[in-house]
């Protein structure tokens, strides 16, 4: 039986003046992922000429969440095969001006980022309830400062009769009008006025 020669691979065809300019200025991705119609060009014939692998390379490609539609990506790669005669100067020129030019057809399609459990609990407790910083109104018998309320010296006593003063009357002790409650200021004026009755000499 006759042996059958093995075919020697074939060397990959050199890539064209076309294919060889997206390659050299091309080839990469940018770390900005800001891609232009070259990277388009570049990615496609990597992908073999599919529309739909191509759109899936650029979609990871690029910053943003997007979706391409084909006939965008028609409009770009149908161009292509139209430079032929890339070893003329003003082709050559026409081709890199038209590779230049920034990829904007795409629609992105990003989603609002929903707050975090963590930023939602600082929303509440900044709006929370004024309640917590209400002021509080001292206990009957307390005063302001948590001492014991100076003595009352009221004006008049139950039957009008004018209550005697005991003492000098203070500026502290007129101000402590104010820390007694209604039910021990009429007590106090009823003990001052039998305090009076008791000190007045019968006639």
């Amino acid at each position: 039986m006759k042996k059958k020669r093995q075919s020697a691979s074939l060397p990959p065809p050199k890539p064209g003046i076309a294919h060889q300019h997206l390659i050299d200025l091309y080839g990469s991705i940018p770390e900005n992922r800001k891609l232009k119609i070259g990277h388009i060009l570049c990615l496609f014939l990597e992908n073999g000429k599919s529309v739909a692998k191509t759109i899936r390379a650029v979609v990871r490609v690029l910053a943003v969440p997007c979706s391409i539609s084909q006939n965008h990506l028609a409009s770009i790669t149908n161009v292509y095969p139209s430079f032929k005669h890339l070893e003329r100067d003003k082709e050559k020129e026409r081709f890199k001006e038209f590779c230049g030019r920034p990829f904007t057809l795409f629609t992105v399609t990003e989603q609002p980022t929903p707050p975090s459990p963590m930023d939602i609990s600082i929303d509440q407790s900044e709006a929370g309830p004024s309640s917590q910083c209400e002021y509080t109104e001292p206990e009957p018998g307390s005063s302001r400062q948590g001492g014991t309320p100076e003595p009352d010296m009221p004006e008049r006593g139950p039957s009008g009769v004018p209550v005697v003063e005991l003492g000098p009357v203070t500026p502290s002790a007129r101000r402590s009008e104010g820390f007694l409650t209604p039910r021990k200021k009429k007590l106090k004026r009823r003990l001052d006025y039998l305090t009076y009755l008791r000190s007045t000499p019968e006639h």
